[in-house]
This record gives C-alpha cells, sequence and structure tokens, in this order.
C-alpha cells in the first residue's frame, strides 16, 4: 500500500520483499534494544551484556553478526 501521491518506488522483482525484512530485522533489533535496557535498568548488567554479545540464539545471532 502507498502512502505517497506519486506512488510507490517498489520497482523491481523482490524489492518488496527486501523491504518488508528490512522492517522486519529493524523490529527485533529495537525489542532486543528494549531487553537489553531493562536488564540494566534492573541492575543485571552483566546479562544485559551477555545477551548483547552471545552467540546463542539472542541479539547478535538474530542478525548473524
Amino acid at each position: 500500500m502507498c502512502h505517497t501521491d506519486r506512488g510507490c518506488n517498489i520497482t523491481y522483482t523482490g524489492k518488496r520483499a527486501a523491504a518488508e525484512k528490512t522492517v522486519e530485522t529493524y523490529a527485533v533489533h529495537q525489542r532486543d534494544d528494549r531487553k537489553i535496557r531493562a536488564l540494566v535498568a534492573e541492575g543485571k548488567e552483566r546479562k544485559a551484556a551477555a545477551f548483547c554479545i552471545s552467540w546463542e540464539p539472542v541479539s547478535n545471532a538474530h542478525f548473524g553478526a
């Protein structure tokens, strides 16, 4: 769905899927960021750091970083 008067800028095959994947990935990043900040606010800095840098199925692993 377009929200501009100039039309959508989804012009090649796969562009929409790529844009949607980008938005989904950013949402995961935001969720992880909220978790890290909550852990820090609770005084659980070590758990926050472990979550942030772990290769377990959390934070970094979400992005293959």
